[in-house]
């Protein structure tokens, strides 16, 4: 049987940036999803991602953000 792993992952950042595309008032935003280790060094991985404000809710985002 193979042991499990514990995760690098210490803490993650979402940050949001502002999108240029715009809709009858309403803003939307891009969220950059930033995974740190317990040295606080940003963890070089395939998964860095941003997700925008136009498709996802942002319930939607802190879910794929957890799940990462």
């Amino acid at each position: 049987m193979k042991k499990l792993r514990k995760p690098r992952v210490d803490s993650v950042l979402v940050d949001g940036i502002p999108s240029l595309y715009y809709q009858e008032g309403v803003d939307f935003y891009y969220y950059l999803v930033r995974l740190y280790d317990k040295k606080g060094r940003e963890i070089p991985s395939s998964v860095n991602c941003a997700y925008s404000s136009a498709y996802y809710s942002h319930e939607q985002i802190l879910k794929m953000a957890k799940a990462l």
